[in-house]
């Protein structure tokens, strides 16, 4: 049956552009089809949001990434968004229905040799949920002892922890795994499955593999109920928080801006995570003037060794460092305003050296 699309709506309307699109993406100019790609990707599931349209468009989008000029990729992501969709209960009901009709004829790809292709279908079955995505978790187990990718490897046991119902046994067996983001992925989930406070096992593999490999957490690429490890740290467990922090995970920001009654326990790697740009400067002096008395003796060893590194102290800290010494909410803009002739070093001395002022000064 023919599809009114003149009846249907997306983000920004009615929906009878969709099918010139949808023409544009069969057009051999790569230029033409990345115009159309994002208009689509804007349209049918906009930040997230599915629309009456983007279901009866998933059929088209399918055929395009099995058999149009290219874009795969592209499609198929959103093939996976359009699954994971939110919006009206029936929008996203009927959206996630037609990808789980569409995709059977997609599975190849998971053996794809582009391991971004594979990638994208590991996210696709993903966004499926347990409904639909049951009867697939045999190629999942599949991919996790054959996936040559060890980025890919990891999702696919991220995948599986999202999917399996019962208590992921199996998670634990990759905790000694040779690569840091498969432990890091079977940990992180069971962390996410976890009770209160955290098991410190979890915590420190996922510390360890993240130090050994640092990378960005995936917020916003996997489905409900995904939860990146620091999320889980940081919105559950201070303790755990800081231990991950003392073991490699650059949360010290984060954990003062959630608790805000930790900035000595935090300091010493704050002050490691300081790069010098004057964005992170300004944060390390508001960390700093919201000490409180008496923290000065756990963190006076790491403060007198980063002042070691930097050397500006006798030229120009002295006056500084007098003064918030005096009053520890000075701000960062009235450090910069009084230093004198050269204000970046000396914040950056004034900062760094705040955890040792009292003794400077004795």
């Amino acid at each position: 049956m023919e599809t009114d699309w003149g009846r249907l709506g997306h983000a920004y309307g009615p929906a009878d552009g969709i099918p010139g699109l949808l023409r544009a993406m069969a057009a051999e100019d790569a230029g033409v089809r990345e115009e159309a790609m994002e208009e689509l990707v804007s349209s049918l599931c906009h930040q997230g949001d599915v629309y009456d349209a983007s279901a009866p468009a998933v059929p088209h989008l399918a055929r395009l990434a099995l058999d149009g000029p290219g874009h795969r990729l592209e499609l198929l992501r959103l093939l996976g968004s359009i699954a994971d969709g939110s919006g009206k209960p029936a929008e996203r009901a009927a959206a996630r229905r037609a990808v789980a009709e569409a995709l059977p004829a997609l599975l190849h790809f998971a053996h794809d040799p582009d391991a971004e292709i594979r990638d994208a279908m590991v996210l696709l079955v993903a966004s499926l949920g347990r409904r639909y995505a049951l009867p697939l978790l045999p190629l999942l187990r599949a991919r996790l002892d054959t996936e040559p990718d060890t980025g890919v490897r990891a999702h696919v046991v991220t995948a599986l922890a999202l999917l399996e119902a019962g208590d992921g046994d199996w998670r634990h067996g990759l905790l000694t795994d040779p690569e840091p983001r498969i432990r890091l992925a079977a940990a992180e989930d069971l962390l996410r499955t976890a009770g209160l406070p955290l098991p410190t096992g979890p915590v420190d593999v996922c510390a360890a593999a993240y130090a050994a490999d640092p990378h960005p957490r995936e917020t916003g690429y996997w489905p409900h109920p995904y939860r990146p490890f620091t999320d889980r740290l940081l919105e559950d467990d201070p303790e755990a928080a800081l231990r991950a922090l003392t073991r490699g995970v650059p949360l010290a920001h984060d954990i003062v801006e959630r608790w805000r009654d930790r900035e000595a326990d935090v300091l010493p790697w704050a002050l490691d995570e300081c790069g010098g740009q004057a964005w992170e400067l300004y944060r390390l002096a508001r960390l700093a003037c919201a000490l409180a008395d008496g923290f000065r003796s756990p963190v006076r060893p790491p403060a007198l060794a980063a002042l070691t590194g930097i050397g500006l102290l006798p030229r120009f800290a002295v006056a500084p460092l007098r003064e918030v010494a005096g009053s520890a909410r000075r701000t960062a803009h009235d450090l910069f305003v009084t230093g004198g002739p050269h204000p970046d070093d000396v914040l950056r001395s004034a900062v760094r050296a705040l955890p040792a002022s009292a003794t400077v000064l004795d």
